[in-house]
């Protein structure tokens, strides 16, 4: 049976964008949460694709949270067999640890925790359209792994996205929340505290504007990365329902 896996790091309810995706194209996404004790396993030919979410660890705190090597390993297998991959930001910094980048904060320990505006590079606007505001909620940033394409910048944090081969992608930003989402996350004074976090009235303000652009562009990014992935899904659902 075709499996998409979605990797995540708390419990909340799972009302994001990748799952509403899948949801509608009436595929299931098998979800798995190793920093609860539960198993990857191999990235076998089940696999036809894998999205891993942000979280509150930090990607070098594998000795004290061990289930991140698991992740690691995960992702060193989708790159080896070119599964279509989406890392979202704790994801993306797994991915270009993996790839041998590191991650990390910038001087001054800035963050970003509200709506921004980012900008495609040359390469990028084969992705993005040339401006994009997109939800945030971060204070590290990666480097650029050797042989990946910078995609997307902005103005505080240089690196916000990079594509590694033709199916593995990484976002410093949060297109997968959705505006009940972010407002979940508004409740935590501890996302306000660095330089750089927007006031919760901004927020507001800046979420009524580009949420709309930010969700038609995330679905079409969706449907050209895992459109092979949602009609191997189909295919092992009808074949299922035949049998």
């Amino acid at each position: 049976m075709a499996r998409v896996v979605l990797i995540r790091h708390d419990d909340s309810p799972e009302d994001d964008r990748v799952v509403e995706f899948f949801h509608a194209r009436c595929v299931l996404p098998q979800t798995v949460r190793p920093f609860l004790g539960e198993q990857l396993g191999k990235v076998d030919a089940s696999v036809v694709g894998s999205v891993i979410f942000g979280g509150r660890f930090d990607v070098s705190d594998d000795h004290q949270h061990p289930f991140l090597r698991y992740e690691k390993a995960w992702v060193e297998q989708c790159l080896k067999q070119n599964v279509p991959l989406l890392g979202i930001c704790l994801g993306a910094h797994i991915m270009a640890t993996v790839l041998g980048a590191k991650v990390g904060a910038l001087p001054a320990d800035p963050g970003e925790f509200g709506y921004y505006e980012i900008v495609a590079t040359e390469v990028g606007k084969a992705y993005f359209p040339e401006r994009l505001h997109v939800a945030k909620s971060h204070y590290h940033q990666f480097e650029i792994p050797s042989g990946a394409d910078l995609l997307a910048k902005c103005k505080l944090f240089p690196h916000h996205a990079f594509r590694y081969g033709e199916k593995a992608f990484a976002f410093q930003f949060h297109p997968e929340a959705t505006p009940s989402m972010f407002r979940r996350w508004q409740k935590d004074p501890g996302k306000y505290v660095r330089a750089g976090a927007q006031d919760r009235a901004e927020q507001d303000r800046l979420m009524a504007i580009h949420d709309p652009a930010q969700n038609a562009w995330f679905v079409g990014f969706q449907e050209r990365l895992f459109e092979p992935t949602v009609d191997a899904a189909r295919l092992t659902k009808r074949r299922s329902s035949a049998g």
